[in-house]
C-alpha cells in the first residue's frame, strides 16, 4: 500500500548499506546529549511569589526571566543566566 520506502532496494526489507554507513558515522560525530534534571515547578512558584512580594523592579524582572525560560524555552537545564551588572 502506498509508495516503496526510498531507503530500502526493491525487495530486500534492510535499510540501504549507504544510509547505514551515514547514521554510523552521525553516531560517531554527535555524542549523546547530556541530559540535566529540570527546575522544579516549586522553585518557579517559590520565585513567583517571592516576586510579588518584593518591592524591586529587578527582583520582579528576574522572576519573570525565569519563569520565561521555563515555559517558553522548554529547556530549563540549559538556560543559562547572565547578570545584567557589569562586573
Amino acid at each position: 500500500m502506498g509508495a516503496n520506502d526510498p531507503r530500502k532496494k526493491p525487495g530486500e526489507n534492510d535499510l540501504d548499506f549507504r544510509i547505514k554507513r551515514l547514521q554510523a558515522a552521525w553516531k560517531k560525530q554527535d555524542p549523546p546529549p547530556h541530559r540535566v534534571n529540570p527546575v522544579p515547578i516549586q522553585v518557579l512558584r517559590f520565585l513567583a511569589q517571592l516576586a510579588s512580594d518584593s518591592a524591586l523592579d529587578s527582583t520582579k524582572a528576574t522572576a519573570d526571566i525565569f519563569i520565561i525560560a521555563f515555559f517558553f524555552l522548554l529547556r530549563p537545564g540549559e538556560f543559562r543566566i547572565y547578570s545584567l551588572h557589569a562586573a
